[in-house]
């Protein structure tokens, strides 16, 4: 379209194509809204706000009400299920489960013992691998009117000691797998499960807990090399329950996969509701073979998980053949078009979710995305929270147009602990006068509204990537490259990976050439977990700039993959076996020059693509590889002797393969009927 003055005005002169008849119609939707608003506008012509009504109603304006939830806290919620369903199974794992009313007197022991030494409002940190105990002492610090903090035994020290100083706990409970907690906080053991239950009853703490109470910090990745840490309130999570079991309706006969400490969908929501979590061991969340074992043996219905660890799952016939799995919810990054069609074609429901660490369940899909033009990931619409969609000056844009997510509402957290200038930066006043939702999280997440009001996601503002589902600032990880004394800059840049989300390359200028990658990893190793390690390292003589002396990132672009250069020269297969595997290597790795005795995280393998390699074997060779054993043999060489050696059917290392393709597509089939009858007989079912 052309613009040009003349006597009368503007002349608009409009190319004839395609989309020539929506334009115009558009533009002359726009200028009564302009001209009616000039008279009285004392601001630039460009921040004047255009919106149509229909426009008003898609951005912003749905739902028109949102939903007033119950006044109660997650641990309410749990008492109440325990009363109703005292004997129903609550936590189970291979080697114990433990009742409502089991977990309810054991929380209640330990929430009581709690008392003496913390008080409601206080942060009591856990430090402990995965277990009974540590989610019985989830809940009795909920009893106890505390917020927790998971101190994951699994991340560097260093790491640990920064969330112990930005969480500042009152006290740290320390649990198996926990070791020298850097602390000036009073500690004490996490009592056992069977020492809890063995105790005299007692009745949990009469503390002053509400809803906007803080349940729990969450930590995210903050750009200044500390992280940050997310106050998430009981009524976060408690809205989220009340949502989703009005939507799906779950009930005691549903079994949910228990991977993570910090889960609504996976501890809260089915203790709420009567059904049973699943522990997954410590480990085990990273494999495959052993979660579809899980899932299979314990019959397990609801699942949550990224979009990277789907993949994975999903490459497996097994998954196809899961005896009770229904449910699989998807969020932490992009699901991309081609993994979602191939899960609904096993027959199961797929539902999408659009999460932040400081704002949850903002919008959400369930059912197929509408067609798109390129790679954008339709996430949905809201439910329950309000989603604005807005430009750098805070002005509403019209569908179609690419702005900033602003959102509020009950899944809001209630801003960064001890950093009050930080949640205001922010934790904004809603500027669009909406008494609904007086506060807005301002995300630096792009997306565009469609004319049926779901919403694309089109990526971030910033810098900031997910990896794995967890949100990483590129800036946090320069700076622990800078602190290498043989590091003179760095820069790391997120590329989008089909894997997991994104993938991170660090470019880095060396004070000398004596610094090598394999030194930056285990420099970063004993800094930050793993998933914030760079997959690739670029040495370069210097970064390059703009002219205001900041580095020029769109200059650095995505390297092609390279054998690294301090690696010896490859060596070539032996055999037919190996030399399929270096096949397989180069399919995972995207890497031609691989060698028999090369190390396969040297070459920029990780814990996910390890999994992918495996599914190759299996589908390649109709072999089955434990995780361990794969884990243990990290060159080609080792790889190709593990079934080598082992006879046909041995459980030990390498089995053979049990279900067929035609299994899984029958498998299909029959799922596909299940499910149209569970929806001819749908009852509506409440929160119980």
């Amino acid at each position: 379209m052309r613009l040009d003055p003349d006597a009368s005005g503007l002349r608009a002169a409009l190319d004839d194509g395609p989309a020539a008849a929506t334009i115009l119609q558009r533009i002359l939707d726009h200028l009564p809204i302009l001209a009616a608003a000039l008279p009285a506008a004392d601001v630039e012509l460009g921040r004047v706000d255009i919106l149509t009504p229909t426009h008003r109603v898609l951005n912003g304006g749905t739902p028109s009400r949102l939903p007033d939830y119950p006044g109660v806290t997650l641990h309410e919620l749990f008492r109440l299920q325990a009363w109703r369903t005292p004997d129903a199974p609550a936590l189970v794992s291979d080697a114990v489960t433990v009742t409502y009313r089991e977990l309810d007197h054991a929380s209640s022991v330990l929430s009581r013992r709690l008392t003496n030494e913390v008080s409601p409002g206080d942060v009591v940190g856990v430090c402990s691998e995965r277990s009974v105990e540590l989610f019985v002492a989830i809940i009795a610090i909920l009893k106890a009117g505390a917020a927790f903090v998971f101190l994951d035994p699994d991340v560097p020290a260093a790491r640990l000691s920064q969330f112990v100083e930005v969480s500042r706990p009152r006290l740290v409970l320390v649990g198996p797998g926990s070791s020298g907690i850097p602390t000036t906080a009073p500690t004490t053991s996490l009592p056992s499960i069977s020492g809890l239950l063995t105790a005299e009853p007692v009745a949990a703490p009469d503390v002053l807990v509400g809803p906007h109470s803080p349940a729990y910090v969450l930590f995210t990745s903050g750009s200044t090399g500390v992280p940050k840490a997310v106050l998430r309130s009981h009524r976060l999570h408690t809205s989220r329950v009340f949502l989703e079991q009005s939507i799906y309706g779950l009930g005691s006969e549903d079994r949910h996969l228990l991977k993570l400490p910090l889960s609504s969908r996976e501890l809260f929501w089915p203790l709420a509701t009567g059904g049973a979590c699943v522990l997954v061991p410590p480990g085990a969340e990273r494999d495959d073979q052993e979660l579809l074992r899980i899932m299979r043996v314990h019959r397990v219905s609801v699942l949550s998980i990224v979009p990277s660890m789907l993949r994975v799952l999903a490459a497996s016939t097994a998954f196809a053949t899961l005896p009770a799995l229904r449910h699989v919810f998807v969020g932490g990054e992009t699901l991309h078009s081609d993994l979602e069609s191939r899960v609904r074609s096993f027959g199961y429901e797929v539902h999408t979710t659009f999460t932040l660490t400081e704002a949850d369940y903002v919008t959400h899909r369930s059912g197929p995305a509408p067609s798109s033009d390129g790679e954008v990931s339709n996430i949905g619409r809201p439910l329950d929270m309000r989603v604005y969609v807005c430009d750098d000056h805070g002005r509403r844009v019209p569908p179609g147009v690419t702005g900033e997510v602003w959102t509020g509402g009950p899944g809001l957290a209630e801003g960064y602990l001890h950093e009050p200038a930080r949640t205001a930066e922010r934790f904004v006043p809603n500027p669009f006068d909406d008494p609904q939702v007086p506060v807005l999280f301002r995300s630096g997440d792009l997306a565009q509204i469609r004319a049926d009001g779901s919403f694309d996601y089109l990526g971030r503002r910033d810098l900031q990537v997910k990896i794995r589902g967890q949100r990483v600032e590129p800036t946090e990880v320069e700076h622990w490259i800078r602190s290498h004394p043989g590091v003179d800059n760095a820069a790391v840049v997120g590329y989008a990976d089909l894997e997991q989300g994104a993938v991170l390359v660090a470019f880095v200028a060396r004070t000398d050439d004596t610094t090598t990658e394999r030194e930056l990893r285990e420099h970063l190793a004993e800094q930050v977990p793993g998933w914030m390690i760079p997959r690739h390292f670029t040495f370069v003589p210097r970064l390059p700039q703009m002219p205001n002396g900041k580095v020029d990132r769109v200059a650095l672009r995505l390297p092609e993959r390279e054998r690294p250069g301090d690696l010896p020269p490859p060596t070539r297969p032996d055999d037919p076996r190996q030399t399929t595997l270096v096949g397989l290597w180069r399919r995972v790795l995207q890497l031609e020059q691989i060698g028999v005795d090369d190390d396969f995280f040297e070459l920029g393998g990780d814990s996910l693509r390890l999994l992918l390699l495996r599914a190759a074997i299996q589908d390649e060779l109709g072999v089955t590889i434990d995780a361990v054993h794969l884990l243990a043999a990290t060159t080609v060489r080792a790889q190709a002797g593990l079934w080598g050696a082992a006879p046909a059917g041995s459980t030990h290392g390498v089995e053979r393969a049990r279900p067929s393709r035609e299994d899984a597509a029958r498998e299909r089939d029959r799922r596909a009927a299940l499910r149209r009858a569970h929806l001819d007989n749908d009852d509506e079912r409440s929160l119980r």
